[in-house]
């Protein structure tokens, strides 16, 4: 359908009595710029029907990079994903998040209990007396109390995947080449575009 030979439609087109070589010639620069456009045509639509081999699935978006940067050690991982952690109010009766077990004044805590006193962690290894922990025998300082609550750009910004470029191939990649295959992965990834892309 689409294999269109000018030359052979040229001649036959042409009246019988006027198929000169000059004419013939002349005709010949005139369809040439058709041609151009023709043959243009046809490598785009080579191209296109090479693309809707490809689907955001995993293992065809692999390829389809692998194909374009000759790069066969491309590989796309998940992301990680953190979870949000909502505190709430005692009102709303949700569950109950605990953060940290405080000490508490007065409380005699049992063996294998830890408590925060004053921003370290301390573990009864027998029972206590119902001093603070720094004063109880029976309580042993362990580390420094960390709670990190996560912010609403790290939450935002996690990846959903990881797009691992081999290191022999993403040092001879250029800024155009990382926006070609940013490009490439955002034309088939309808959903899910939280992604990085890093060398290994």
């Amino acid at each position: 359908m689409f294999n269109v030979i000018f030359e052979y439609l040229r001649t036959i087109l042409t009246p019988t009595r006027l198929r000169q070589p000059k004419l013939l010639a002349w005709l010949s620069v005139i369809i040439s710029y058709l041609k151009k456009i023709y043959n243009e045509y046809i490598s785009f639509r080579t191209l296109k029907l090479y693309d809707i081999n490809f689907t955001g699935q995993l293992m065809y978006l692999q390829k389809k990079l692998r194909d374009t940067f000759n790069c066969p050690g491309i590989i796309i991982e998940d992301g990680t994903l953190i979870l949000p952690l909502y505190l709430s109010n005692q009102n709303e009766n949700n569950l109950p998040v605990y953060i940290g077990n405080y000490f508490i004044n007065g409380h005699n805590y049992t063996a294998g209990e830890w408590v925060v006193f004053e921003g370290w962690w301390y573990e009864y290894t027998a029972n206590g007396n119902g001093t603070t922990p720094d004063a109880d025998n029976s309580a042993e300082q362990r580390d420094a109390y960390e709670f990190f609550l996560s912010n609403q750009i790290e939450i935002t910004t996690q990846n959903d995947f990881i797009v691992k470029v081999p290191q022999v191939c993403f040092v001879n990649m250029t800024n155009d080449d990382i926006l070609k295959m940013k490009s490439i992965i955002n034309y088939y990834k309808i959903v899910n575009k939280q992604y990085t892309i890093i060398p290994y």
